[in-house]
């Protein structure tokens, strides 16, 4: 697949949750072997007055080492008089789809899900702290590197089991947004690592 390598996330899943995450960089490095990545998806709207706190605290944590900030602009806010310029659908079924995993139909924003299967309120910083530190949220390595001039290699530990499901999500640059109706009228926010594609790989 052709894209910016700067805009590539492969998250390998077994069952349903993450068990393995890897982020590839502008200068095509790889991760380290010792490196034990953490996925955070906070699941927020451009027409919810509650989101910027968490908006804020997505960009904080996106240029911490080994963390994988994503931000997944849900769509059920766009009647609020204001539609989220970054909003897909695919973001508020996946939202449903970890909420049913849960063996609950409620979803909200800001919601940050750590590794597909935490859920809390993206704007507190000491919970998001709290569960970037803790060690059972830390994923197996995974290693990928540009292989000829569009395509890519994940290698996979082999103590990391059989893999289930692979997705390839493209995200796009930091967008600033001035929101000139709705909740946050008046507001200019930026918003991190904006999900603008969902591909499944096997």
């Amino acid at each position: 697949m052709s894209a910016s390598f700067s805009q590539l996330v492969l998250f390998l899943f077994i069952t349903v949750i993450f068990v393995f995450a890897a982020k590839t960089y502008a200068t095509a490095q790889s991760l380290e072997t010792d490196s034990r990545p953490v996925v955070v998806e906070l699941f927020t709207s451009q027409s919810c007055s509650s989101c910027p706190p968490a908006d804020r605290v997505l960009d904080e944590i996106s240029g911490r080492q080994n963390v994988i900030a994503l931000g997944c602009h849900v769509t059920y806010w766009d009647h609020l008089h204001w539609k989220d310029t970054l909003s897909q659908k695919f973001c508020t079924d996946r939202q449903y789809k970890y909420a049913g995993g849960r063996n609950s139909r409620r979803v909200f924003t800001p919601e940050a899900l750590i590794n597909g299967h935490i859920s809390f309120v993206g704007s507190s910083k000491g919970t998001m702290s709290s569960h970037l530190r803790s060690p059972a949220n830390k994923l197996a390595p995974v290693s990928i590197a540009k292989n000829g001039s569009d395509t890519y290699e994940a290698r996979i530990p082999a103590s990391a089991g059989q893999l289930d499901k692979a997705e390839l999500v493209i995200y796009g640059k930091n967008h600033t947004q001035h929101v000139k109706s709705g909740e946050n009228r008046g507001k200019t926010v930026t918003y991190t690592n904006p999900v603008m594609r969902i591909q499944l790989l096997t």
